[in-house]
């Protein structure tokens, strides 16, 4: 609890102090969770993935929820390493990642984004900050990767469309996409 209250402290995260924090850092719809740890410090950082509440994508996302660093572990890539094992395992399991950030979090935003999140939602949140101002949430989605089928046509051809952009065709010229089609079953 001392590394969250750390980060309440220094940070304002989370936004209201959490009244059972332990509760907070284990609620009961973890998908699953890490504890960055180094010598000097039993928990320098911490994130979890939740299953989605009402209101975010279905049952093929998770929540990137409670991430947070020690202020003395930062600027040590912890965060980055905690957000890489949250992405691998979603990946893995074949699952897009979603998350909300408040406005403030501004470090966090930039994390995320160079992660490879798409910015999809700005709104206000349905709670407000411990003064009673509105708090302004960013909702973003990073969604697991997939191979793409094109089919083009005249001449009939098929090409693969990987993630990073990259194109594998049968040979011939690409003339024109008439559709693009996410092949069921593919991560």
């Amino acid at each position: 609890m001392r590394a969250l209250a750390d980060v309440h402290e220094t940070s304002g995260y989370p936004t209201n102090w959490p009244v059972d924090p332990a509760q907070w850092l284990t609620p009961t719809d973890i998908a699953c969770a890490w504890v960055a740890t180094t010598t000097a410090m039993p928990v320098a950082g911490h994130v979890i993935l939740r299953r989605p509440d009402d209101g975010l994508p279905g049952p093929r996302a998770v929540e990137v929820s409670r991430l947070f660093v020690a202020p003395a572990a930062r600027r040590q890539g912890v965060a980055q390493a905690l957000l890489d094992q949250a992405i691998d395992w979603a990946t893995a399991s074949g699952l897009d990642l979603v998350l909300e950030v408040t406005d403030e979090l501004r470090a966090a935003r930039a994390l995320y984004e160079q992660a490879g999140f798409q910015l999809t939602r700005t709104m206000v949140a349905g709670w407000t900050a411990p003064g009673g101002q509105p708090v302004t949430l960013h909702r973003y989605v990073r969604p697991r990767a997939r191979l793409q089928v094109v089919l083009v046509a005249r001449p009939l051809e098929v090409a693969v469309v990987f993630p990073d952009g990259g194109v594998v065709s049968g040979g011939g010229p690409l003339l024109g996409v008439d559709s693009g089609v996410v092949v069921p079953g593919w991560p």
